[in-house]
């Protein structure tokens, strides 16, 4: 061996040299080379946090969606005239504006408790309407129910999306 990795031998006496470099190459049927967490142990870990920084375009869209129904929520009451109910109005205002910071708070700096809380919310405002007792004012119910809805189907798809686990793809070896 005269180099790290080549083998040199020699035919017969007074003739040249012959020499093998062998070069360590990364064959591309094994899909190991695209996978950085193979032969870590903490494999799901990985792959959580590979998925959530694919996801954090779509998560930001989700968020400014989130952000676009607080402010709509919060300003129902003065656009549809509802502002004399002493149930609707003040729940509108109180649930838009927290959803309003936890969107903010969302697209400022990802974490799984805004989707759990934004679940909540979402789920909150839905049957707002029936234990607040203002179900009997149609425009005021349909509102929180629409929002309600988008809210909670929006935040549990992305904690459906967070923690599905992405399929394991294994090469022969």
């Amino acid at each position: 061996m005269t180099d790290s990795g080549s083998k040199c031998e020699t035919f017969g006496v007074g003739t040249s040299e012959r020499c093998v470099i062998r070069v360590p190459v990364r064959r591309p049927y094994t899909l190991d080379w695209w996978r950085p967490w193979v032969g870590h142990g903490n494999v799901r870990g990985i792959q959580r946090r590979r998925s959530k920084f694919q996801l954090k375009g779509k998560e930001s869209g989700v968020d400014v969606v989130n952000l676009v129904l607080a402010a709509f929520l919060f300003l129902t009451p003065w656009i549809f005239g509802f502002v004399s109910d002493h149930a609707a109005a003040p729940n509108a205002w109180v649930s838009g504006f927290v959803i309003g910071v936890v969107a903010i708070a969302a697209l400022t700096r990802f974490a799984e408790w805004e989707e759990w809380i934004n679940l909540i919310l979402g789920l909150w405002v839905l049957v707002s309407p029936w234990a607040l007792s203002f179900a009997a004012q149609t425009t005021a119910r349909w509102i929180h129910v629409v929002a309600g809805l988008i809210v909670a189907v929006l935040a549990g798809l992305k904690l459906w999306f967070m923690h599905q686990t992405p399929p394991r793809i294994s090469a022969q070896r």
